[in-house]
């Protein structure tokens, strides 16, 4: 097989004998500390820093040796575009199994049901994970409604100002926020009512960065059937305690649920889609 090859790509494995030949084989498997000391020790001074220093950033977490192991491995060698079993690249059938193995716990994680819900845990993290939904769901210049970013929300939820869009979501999509009540702290449900009554969002989004409360799902699922939106939910900073019980689930009301794993579930940086295989929408199927 090796000598049909050669016949048909002659120069590329002219070019590996001679590169094993000369020793680059073993430059593969030289360690960072060695193969770059300066970058080695950059490592571990940031190591260090981790270790010795405290700062209450949401988004951040320490992840585990077994993670660490995972990211440092021969799978970062792979091209894996688009779905299992219908990849671009070949040589795929391994990354399949594994895809298809984080799956399956994502859902067992959640406790849903694989008959209701589907996952894809491709997003490289909760910002294009967002971005998917929307551009997937409607169309460019469509509506979405989130929690407003000085009351606990975040920029991919559609946060702008008067003088400037300030994320990609608000440059593409048509924004409107809802606020929480300025006197008690927790999100005025009565004027979240009415400001999506009026703005009339295709999707709306609940969840947050910043905001010391549980949600009241229930009632986003009402406003969203009023004017027939998508009901979205946003748990990358608190997925930890929806997993264990401690908060309440999203998914028992909304048809998408989006959620990083690096924060309070501990693990690699990435996001994850949740789709309700059957929409809610006024109780009926889109």
């Amino acid at each position: 097989m090796l000598s049909k090859a050669c016949k048909h790509y002659p120069k590329y494995f002219l070019y590996y004998y001679r590169a094993i030949s000369n020793g680059s084989k073993e430059i593969l498997e030289i360690p960072l500390k060695e193969k770059d000391p300066e970058i080695y020790n950059l490592i571990k001074e940031e190591q260090r820093r981790q270790f010795e220093g405290i700062e209450l950033i949401a988004s951040e977490n320490f992840t585990s040796r077994g993670v660490l192991d995972c990211l440092g491995s021969c799978l970062t060698n792979k091209y894996s575009e688009g779905y299992q079993g219908e990849r671009y690249y070949g040589g795929n059938f391994v990354i399949d199994k594994i895809e298809r193995l984080c799956q399956k716990r994502a859902l067992q994680l959640f406790k849903l049901s694989p008959e209701e819900w589907g996952v894809n845990v491709q997003p490289y993290s909760g910002s294009p994970a967002n971005l998917a939904v929307y551009t997937g769901l409607i169309p460019v210049g469509g509506r979405i409604m989130g929690l407003d970013l000085p009351s606990g929300g975040h920029l991919t939820h559609g946060f702008q100002n008067e003088k400037k869009k300030i994320s990609a979501t608000s440059l593409f999509f048509s924004s409107k926020p809802y606020y929480v009540n300025p006197e008690t702290g927790y999100i005025d449900y009565d004027r979240c009512e009415k400001l999506v009554n009026e703005f009339k969002p295709n999707i709306l989004i609940c969840g947050y960065s910043a905001y010391s409360r549980d949600l009241e799902y229930d009632k986003f699922r009402k406003y969203a059937n009023q004017v027939k939106a998508y009901l979205m939910a946003d748990i990358s900073h608190f997925s930890g305690l929806v997993s264990s019980g401690e908060f309440n689930s999203p998914f028992e009301y909304c048809d998408i649920v989006t959620t990083t794993t690096h924060k309070s579930l501990r693990g690699p940086r990435a996001g994850m889609i949740f789709y309700r295989k059957a929409c809610l929408v006024d109780g009926e199927n889109l």
